[in-house]
């Protein structure tokens, strides 16, 4: 009777934690789908191994960076030498977050999805891309700055002008990817 009453209890709990896993899941696709990515994303990975939650995290990180970038893009403002940290500090984090969610991709369960990977491979680069040319812009201040110059001369006025094209560029093509038709409906 002991034993009876103790698989009793152990399956009464386990079936009470799978429904709260199963309200909470069902509560995180709704999330993913009115666009609260972050909160989906943040309840997909406390609920583990359940169903796919891993994965869904996963596809609505990848979704999110492509909705930032295009934000980040948008949002940007004029380069300066003055301020030139103040307005590129939003899309450095944002590139410095993408390169390491890439990074960590590798070991995900959806590394095999090849049409995934080309995209995580696409949004590696161009966050990459981004970071190199941020690293490239600050050195070239801090010339200007060792500079006698008192007024920007015209060539880094092009080059601070340029760059800004290029960030908005980058922004621009990854707004544009989109995830596979069979992650529809996960976001």
């Amino acid at each position: 009777m002991k034993r009876f009453l103790s698989v009793f209890f152990v399956l009464a709990v386990a079936l009470l934690l799978t429904g709260c896993k199963s309200s909470e899941y069902k509560n995180a696709k709704e999330l993913a789908s009115n666009g609260e990515y972050e909160k989906a994303i943040t309840a997909f990975v406390a609920l583990g191994d359940y169903k796919d939650s891993d994965e869904r995290a996963i596809i609505l990180q990848i979704q999110q960076f492509i909705c930032e970038f295009g934000e980040a893009g948008d949002s940007l403002g004029t380069l300066t030498p003055i301020m030139y940290d103040a307005e590129i500090k939003g899309i450095e984090g944002l590139a410095n977050r993408l390169v390491e969610f890439t990074e960590g991709f590798g070991s995900s369960s959806l590394a095999s999805d090849e049409e995934l990977s080309e995209i995580v491979d696409k949004l590696n680069v161009g966050g990459q891309g981004i970071l190199l040319l941020i690293e490239m812009n600050r050195e070239s201040i801090d010339e200007y700055n060792a500079s006698a110059f008192t007024v920007l001369p015209p060539t880094m006025k092009a080059y601070l002008s340029n760059s800004e094209d290029a960030f908005r560029s980058v922004c621009k093509q990854i707004r544009t990817e989109t995830l596979p038709e069979k992650y529809d409906g996960w976001y």
